[in-house]
């Protein structure tokens, strides 16, 4: 059976996979956005994974020590301005900080579900999404501070100049990398750039592979208990 606790942490999963596919779908629209509107949107998120993790005493001491400063940063921060200064790169690092954090925080509760109910392959949507989010936030950090790490088609983005629009091509390029589809409209052509699309795409493989059989392999089991 499952616990009233468990019950509360698996909707707590399905709450965040919505606001993340919300904030991907604002991230990916065709229309140039508004940098400090998508500092809106990733407050959201950052709120949504501290409601996870509040099934835990520690884990929400640790996600809201990660958040108090993420979110002061995103205040402070110019992500519109181009390259980008040393406030907003250290914003990019605490947002992949609490990124990792969070996909940390989802996969144990996953982990640590005793029966596959909807909730729980939420939370495992949720992880996938995040790691997508992760890469799209270091490709976006990679490129403000090694300008011209990525190659992007005209065609794409005829203006990379503005940092709005850059992002939401390097989140469509971390999706497509994630999922090891790949068209050639970006392509990273910096050491850097190139090693950290090789790691997501490894990473997309391995989560597939490993999670996929878990989650198969223990409703499997609970079918036969």
């Amino acid at each position: 059976m499952i616990s009233d606790g468990q019950r509360v942490i698996q909707r707590r999963m399905s709450y965040l996979l919505l606001t993340i596919i919300l904030l991907m779908t604002f991230i990916l629209q065709e229309v140039e956005q508004e940098i400090p509107a998508l500092d809106f949107v990733f407050a959201f998120v950052i709120l949504a994974t501290i409601y996870v993790a509040g099934s835990e005493r520690n884990w929400l001491i640790a996600a809201i020590i990660l958040a108090i400063p993420t979110l002061a940063l995103s205040a402070v921060s110019n992500l519109d301005a181009w390259p980008l200064d040393n406030i907003s790169i250290l914003y990019l690092v605490f947002l992949c900080t609490f990124v990792g954090f969070a996909i940390v925080a989802v996969i144990r509760e996953v982990l640590l579900a005793d029966r596959i109910t909807i909730h729980t392959i939420s939370g495992a949507i949720v992880v996938y999404l995040l790691i997508g989010l992760l890469w799209a936030f270091m490709f976006y950090l990679a490129e403000g501070q090694f300008p011209g790490s990525f190659s992007i088609t005209q065609e794409l983005n005829p203006n990379q100049d503005i940092s709005s629009a850059l992002f939401a091509d390097l989140t469509y390029f971390s999706l497509i990398t994630l999922t090891s589809t790949g068209y050639g409209d970006i392509s990273p052509i910096a050491d850097w750039s190139r090693t950290l699309a090789a790691l997501e795409a490894i990473l997309g493989q391995i989560f597939l592979a490993v999670l996929v059989a878990w989650l198969v392999g223990k409703f499997l089991s609970h079918q036969v208990d």
